[in-house]
Order: C-alpha cells, then structure tokens, then sequence
C-alpha cells in the first residue's frame, strides 16, 4: 500500500467565539422555555444501547457541541453569571475549557453535587435527549438517558423538576454560524471523497437487512415479555446496574430510561431486578469454539499492529497509518474495526474533532525499537473459505501472517454454533431469573 505524506491540518476546533455564541444560544432557548439549568447527561449509544465515552457518536454529539469534548456530562445554568460545569471520565481540557472534573467510579454522584453547587436543589433543570426531538435524536423514540442514573439523580433531588430539553439544545445545534459552515463544507468534501471510493469498491454481501424495532423500544419489550408468558414473572435485566465483570465502568448501568420505565409501566404485575453478574459470569467461560475465535481475534490484531510498525515512520499523519491498519485487518477478515486504539501523544482518542495535526516520532514506542525486522508475504489473500475446522488445523503456524491467512468463512465466526447456544441459554437459565431482557 503506497502511503502519501498528508499535507499541515489548518482547522484546530471551533474558535472561543464559537463557544460563546452556542452556550448564549443554548441559554436563551432554556430561559424561553422557563428551564433554570439545562444537563446533558451521559447519553446511551442509539445502536449498541451503551454510553460512548472513547469515541465520536451521534448521541454524543450534545456534550461535544457545548465543549468540544467526547464523553461529556454538562451542567449548563440559564444565568451566564454562574459558570458551566463539565464531566469527563478523566481530566480534560481545551482552548474551550481550563479543566473538567471526572466522574470517578460513577457519574450520578459529580452530577448531583455539580447541580447542588450551581444551586438547582429547587429549579427547573431541563434533560437533553430524555425523549426524541424535532431537531437531534429523531430516531430514539425512547431517548437516549441511563435509567438508574436518572432515576437515583431524581431520588436525591425531590424539589427539582425535571423536563424534557431535547429541542432546546437541537434548536441552538439547527442554527449554523459562518463558521460552522465553513466547516461543514470542508466535511463534506471528505464525505464525498469516501462515498465515492464506497460506490466504487462497495459489494452487496457487505450490507446485512437486520429486523429493526419499527417504533419505541419499550412497547416491543413488553409485547415479548407477555407472548413468553411473563406478565407476573420475575424477570432479569442486564445492564441494569454495572456489574462485577460487565460493564464495570458503568456503576449507574446501560439501560435506557425511557424504554424500562415504559417495559415496567405496561408490565405492572412482573418483577424486574439486575442478573448483569450471573450473565457475565457465563460470558466470561468461555467453550473450545469461542477460544477459537479468540486465537483468530488475535492473530488479526497482531498482524494489523505489525502493519502499524512497518508503516509508521516519522511525519506521518495519523490519520492516514490508522487508514491503512484498519484496511490491513479488514482484508484479513475482521468485522469489528472501528474501536483500534492509537494513542500517539497525550491527548490520544479524546482530542477535539478536527483534522489531526499529529505527527509521528523517533521513539514512538519503546517496545518496537529492538525488535527484529520479520519476514513477511506480500501476497497475504482474504479470508473466505468455507469452514471453522481449516482455521483450528491451521492455527499451529508460527508465521502470525499465515495464521491470518487461514482458512474461515466470515460467516462461520458471525455467530455463535447451536452447541455453544444450548450450553449458554441452559447456564443462565439454572438461576431463579426466568426471563433476561
């Protein structure tokens, strides 16, 4: 693969100017709507039901519109006397932002004290994607806010009020500045490059047809719940809170608020309680097949990070070596691409959303600088025979490149065999829990 040196990134972020006019838009459609504080709380991802932190998302893009930052929580008072609050998983900051306080083991406690500082123990606060609006999360009928968290943040807070404020931060997000136009444009032509290349390499089996939900999620969980004969059961939710081994970083849990406070209102008569330990319990044994898998997962990622030590070289853009990774693992077979971690200076994945300015250099690893140059095949084929078993056989080579290169169909590893199916479906099943959800 011919790597071209990319030209100096000029756009670095949105200007001071930029912050100031969205945060007075911001508060001038909360104080039209009566709202004394608006919070953008850690917001649910629309496909995979679990809060981003690490990455850019649609449902993230609240918190990042007010400080330039993924995986925010922001407390916005309607006052522009009483400053702005901001959360992050870890210490963050920017030409917008001196500092961030971090979330800790949870996210629901900085909150709550956040609220309590800008004094909203008695206001008005107005929740941003707690419904579907005109405007942002057209598409998540159920919103896109953590249950447990908003339920204990409304626990602890019982003369605030709590109000939809969707459409109040989309409405200021609809409204485009110069120059956020300006930016616009320039992302468009990116866009249109990559369409473009899609139009032209893209094949039909690329582009499954899953049986999509047609409406709110909670109504459809419902419906599922009593067709098993569950109206009066007790019933397991995973998500519910963070577990032991599932979803340890979430204390609060993944599950949408909207959705179960709907599953629960139609459901009166069942009993729900959180089975995210004994379902990760089972998930964390792993049988001969799965192991497999794992042996295969792997070899693919230690042929992309060999690709990343032969490529990478000092003054190249980041942007274009992580490019040529992912199309590296993605010839080899891989289905699951988008989460390759490649941190090169200390701002790392949570640098603002801009054309990269990093550049690599001499020393970038101190574990790669004495290591061997290995003897590779240029001719590395796709992966697309036709059985699990050629791929087991094969795995003994001590070539990593020809591990890669062995045989599986990418259908054989979309999922999981009848077997191993039974096994897990008969494990969570022993328990007192009749039903997971």
């Amino acid at each position: 693969m011919t790597m071209e040196m990319a030209g100096p990134a000029t756009w670095r972020g949105y200007s001071e100017a930029a912050r100031d006019r969205r945060w007075g838009a911001v508060r001038a459609n909360a104080a039209a709507a009566g709202l004394d504080c608006l919070l953008v709380p850690l917001a649910l991802d629309n496909l995979s039901f679990r809060p981003v932190l690490d990455e850019p998302s649609a449902t993230g893009a609240d918190g990042r519109y007010l400080t330039q930052l993924d995986g925010a929580v922001v407390v916005l008072p309607t006052s522009d006397t009483v400053a702005p609050i901001v959360i992050t998983e870890r210490p963050s900051r920017n030409s917008w932002l001196a500092e961030t306080r971090t979330s800790g083991r949870g996210w629901l406690e900085p909150t709550f004290q956040a609220l309590q500082e800008a004094g909203m123990d008695h206001a008005t606060i107005g929740v941003v994607g707690l419904g579907s609006g005109a405007y942002t999360h057209a598409n998540a009928r159920d919103g896109v806010v953590v249950h447990s968290a908003y339920a204990d943040l409304v626990a602890r807070l019982p003369d605030a009020t709590f109000r939809d404020a969707t459409d109040v931060l989309g409405k200021a997000r609809f409204l485009k500045s110069e120059e956020e136009i300006a930016s616009l444009r320039q992302s468009c032509e990116i866009a249109t490059t990559g369409v473009e290349t899609l139009v032209k390499e893209a094949r039909p089996e690329w582009f499954p047809n899953p049986q999509r939900v047609a409406g709110p999620w909670g109504p459809a969980m419902a419906d599922a719940l009593r067709a098993a004969g569950l109206e009066r059961g007790r019933i397991g939710v995973t998500g519910l809170r963070g577990g032991r081994i599932g979803y340890a970083r979430m204390p609060d849990g993944v599950v949408n608020h909207t959705a179960f406070a709907e599953t629960q209102r139609l459901l009166p008569n069942a009993t729900f309680v959180d089975v995210t330990d004994p379902v990760m319990t089972v998930r964390s044994v792993k049988s001969d097949e799965e192991l497999d898998c794992m042996r295969r997962t792997v070899a693919i990622a230690e042929a992309g990070f060999d690709h990343l030590v032969e490529l990478a070289r000092p003054g190249l853009d980041a942007n274009v070596l992580y490019g040529a990774v992912m199309a590296r693992m993605l010839e080899l077979g891989t289905e699951y691409y988008n989460t390759l971690g490649m941190t090169i200076d200390p701002i790392g994945a949570r640098a603002p959303i801009a054309t990269s300015t990093r550049q690599f250099r001499t020393g970038w690893s101190r574990t790669t600088s004495s290591r061997p140059k290995q003897t590779r095949s240029t001719a590395v084929r796709p992966l697309r025979s036709s059985s699990l078993s050629s791929w087991a056989r094969s795995r003994t080579s001590t070539s990593r490149t020809s591990r890669c290169s062995a045989s599986c169909s990418r259908g054989a590893w979309s999922s999981s065999s009848q077997a191993t199916r039974s096994a897990r479906s008969s494990t969570t099943s022993s328990g007192s829990v009749r039903a997971a959800a």
